[in-house]
């Protein structure tokens, strides 16, 4: 994909070398080629991770105004990020546990809500391996500590 001649695919392959970074534990250099993707050709899978990456290397108002992108300015992006056209709503729960994530670190008043959001949208799942932790940090932020 690298190789292609379109700004798109070539985008795409920053996105997959960035997540091979994110997955060896180089959360900077994963920040920076998600950066460069973003720059070259804006997805919502590219914010998304651009925020995972943010959030692991330390740049928490970065992640944060990623997630942001994510669940407000280009959330009906969500719907269908590939081009098989196959629904892909999935990824919106883990934007909310992220963007609680981030906006904890930010020491942000209100960072409950996004969990509280993950939970409606994920609560009654017996799969997610999130639903528990994110129960807890719910209810540790409403309960004040």
């Amino acid at each position: 994909m690298s190789k292609e001649l379109y700004n798109e695919p070539q985008a795409y392959a920053k996105i997959v070398d960035a997540l091979l970074a994110l997955q060896a534990g180089d959360a900077p250099k994963a920040r920076t080629l998600l950066q460069d993707a973003n720059k070259q050709f804006v997805t919502w899978i590219g914010n998304f991770d651009l925020g995972r990456a943010a959030l692991a290397a330390g740049a928490t108002t970065q992640a944060d105004a990623a997630f942001d992108q994510c669940l407000n300015a280009r959330r009906g992006e969500a719907l269908s990020l590939f081009v098989d056209e196959e629904p892909t709503y999935a990824f919106i729960a883990p934007a909310f546990y992220y963007q609680g994530r981030s906006r904890e670190a930010l020491k942000n008043a209100r960072f409950a809500e996004p969990y509280r959001e993950y939970l409606r949208l994920r609560d009654m799942s017996r799969e997610d391996p999130l639903v528990g932790e994110v129960r807890k940090l719910a209810a540790r932020t409403t309960s004040g500590g």
